[in-house]
């Protein structure tokens, strides 16, 4: 039986690391994309509420073991609440971009079908036109 102050304790550290590890997801990806200041200050959020949890566990790990797995699973709940926040911050967009002389119309028409935007260009080639060029950000999770 964990007595109030563990349940709270690990409560908090439970929290602690979910936001803790969802910023590192967020501040993993806008480093990816060279957005440099905004990775450095999710940096420092992360590392302080990191700084904190770990002290306090492992302070208190040998009178409350069960801080150990508070940690754990808040860690792995963050990693889920991570990549969701993302998904809907939508931070991954990725443009494809797709040269075609025949298929331009049923590609487009078809990647639309999906729910993806898509932008077609008309172009000239070193061999004559081209049909088509759909452009399409795609989310993250993709369509493909």
């Amino acid at each position: 039986m964990l007595d109030t102050n563990t349940l709270v304790t690990g409560l908090l550290i439970f929290t602690a690391r979910i936001a803790e590890v969802s910023i590192g997801t967020v501040r993993i990806i806008v480093t990816v994309q060279g957005r440099s200041v905004i990775a450095f200050f999710l940096a420092i959020f992360e590392l302080l509420i990191w700084i904190m949890v770990v002290s306090t566990v492992i302070h208190r790990i040998n009178a409350q073991p069960m801080l150990a797995l508070f940690y754990a699973f808040g860690y792995a709940t963050g990693n889920v609440v991570g990549i969701r926040l993302e998904r809907k911050l939508a931070l991954g967009f990725i443009i494809l971009r797709v040269i075609t002389r025949m298929a331009g119309k049923s590609l487009a028409d078809r990647t639309r079908a999906m729910g993806q935007p898509v932008t077609v260009f008309r172009g000239e080639g070193m061999r004559g036109p081209v049909s088509g060029r759909p452009t399409a950000p795609l989310t993250a999770g993709g369509c493909f």
